[in-house]
């Protein structure tokens, strides 16, 4: 299962790595956006088979970035596994 981490100054380098070279031409795939915004929206990320999965909060709700990088569809398939065991860890509380 995919496991987000927090991100820090430190992965930022990582991070441009992959939004700049990402077909997706949206300003929440911009480095600089992420920088300006994640005070407010709490940027976690996570690798998937050298693709990056971008999530953020607003509020209690997560939202996640189109994944950008090498195996996009692996990517999006493990990014279901986590949201269906997230949902189904939600219905046992």
């Amino acid at each position: 299962m995919i496991k987000f981490k927090r991100l820090t100054k430190k992965d930022y380098n990582l991070i441009k790595k992959y939004t700049i070279t990402s077909p997706l031409k949206i300003c929440d795939l911009s480095i600089g956006v992420i920088l300006m915004w994640d005070d407010t929206f709490k940027y976690e990320y996570c690798i998937v088979n050298d693709t990056l999965i971008l999530k953020m909060y607003y509020g209690k709700e997560q939202w996640f970035l189109p994944p950008t990088g090498k195996d996009v569809e692996t990517a999006v398939t493990e990014l279901e596994k986590y949201l269906d065991d997230a949902y189904l860890a939600g219905l046992k509380t």
